[in-house]
């Protein structure tokens, strides 16, 4: 698997999830996830185990969502996948290094 510039922004129904954190390891330590209430049994049965109540937030998925759609279409270099990660999830998240933040919204394609 290798990282592409995304092409198509996807549509926010199809988001699982995002993440917003600090720049480098996004496997939560550094920042936070939060789960789209539609998706909740998926990224359950995805994760192995039952979100915990706050990890639920549909006005935190479309605000990080809404931050990567500018930034696409203001023409920024969205990262993405060239192949769906497991499950049919991908992914596509921007990183601001004058913030030292990162971005991501993992969506169904």
């Amino acid at each position: 698997m290798t990282e592409d510039k995304l092409k198509v922004m996807p549509k926010l129904e199809d988001v699982v999830d995002s993440y917003h954190g600090k720049i480098g390891c996004m496997c939560g330590c550094n920042g936070k996830y939060k789960y789209a209430t539609k998706h909740v049994k998926f990224a359950e049965k995805n994760r192995g185990y039952d979100l915990w109540q706050d990890e639920i937030s549909d006005r935190s998925v479309k605000i990080i969502y809404n931050k990567i759609a500018k930034a696409f279409a203001s023409g920024k270099n969205i990262i993405t996948s060239d192949k769906p990660l497991q499950n049919g999830i991908n992914y596509a998240y921007v990183e601001d290094l004058d913030s030292g933040r990162c971005k991501a919204i993992y969506f169904k394609i």
